[in-house]
C-alpha cells in the first residue's frame, strides 16, 4: 500500500483542528488521466504533485512550506522524481480562481523556486520535474543555515575538533 494520498495544512479553529491548506501527491502510474495528457509518459516510481489549496487568509510561505512537506513524503517512499503541471493563470489568479479551475495546476514560479525544472510545455501547462534524489538533503542544510543566523547559534570551530598538546 502507498499510504495516505496528500498532506493537510491544519490550524486551531472552535471546532477542533480546521483545514488550512492541503496538497495531493500519488504515484504517477496510479493517476490514467495523465496518460491522455499531451506530455511524455512519466517514469515509473516517480510521483505526481497536484492540487495545491490554501485558505486565502494564508500567506504564501505556506504554499512553499506544503510543498518542501509534500516533496520530504514523496522521498520517504522511495519516490526518485516528482512531477507537476504548471499554468500560466496560477500566477496571477486569485486562490479561489484556481480552485473553481479543478486546482491541477500549479504556480510555475513556485516549483522553479523550490527545486522543478521545465520539461515540456504544451501551450498553457508545463510538466515540470524535481530530482529528489539530492534536493532534500540541500533544503535540510539550507533550513540549517537559517536556524543559525536567525538564532544567532555558534558554527563549530575545526579548533574543537584538535587535542591540546597535539599538532
Amino acid at each position: 500500500m502507498w499510504g495516505s494520498p496528500g498532506i493537510l495544512l491544519q490550524g486551531d479553529g472552535p471546532d477542533g483542528a480546521e483545514v488550512l491548506g492541503s496538497i495531493d501527491f500519488a504515484p504517477a502510474n496510479a493517476l490514467p488521466r495523465l496518460r491522455t495528457l499531451p506530455f511524455i509518459s512519466l517514469p515509473a516510481g516517480s510521483a505526481f504533485i497536484f492540487c495545491l489549496r490554501l485558505e486565502p487568509e494564508q500567506s504564501r510561505h505556506q504554499e512553499r512550506r506544503l510543498l518542501h512537506k509534500a516533496l520530504a513524503e514523496l522521498k520517504a517512499r522511495s519516490a526518485n522524481e516528482a512531477y507537476a503541471l504548471a499554468g500560466s493563470f496560477a500566477e496571477s489568479a486569485a486562490p479561489d480562481t484556481v480552485q473553481e479551475r479543478g486546482c491541477g495546476l500549479l504556480s510555475s514560479d513556485l516549483l522553479s523556486a523550490n527545486g522543478f525544472e521545465q520539461v515540456m510545455d504544451n501551450g498553457g501547462m508545463v510538466l515540470m520535474r524535481a530530482d529528489l534524489r539530492g534536493l532534500l538533503s540541500f533544503i535540510g542544510q539550507a533550513k540549517t543555515v537559517v536556524k543559525r543566523v536567525l538564532r544567532n547559534e555558534p558554527t563549530p570551530s575545526p579548533a574543537a575538533w584538535t587535542r591540546r598538546g597535539t599538532s
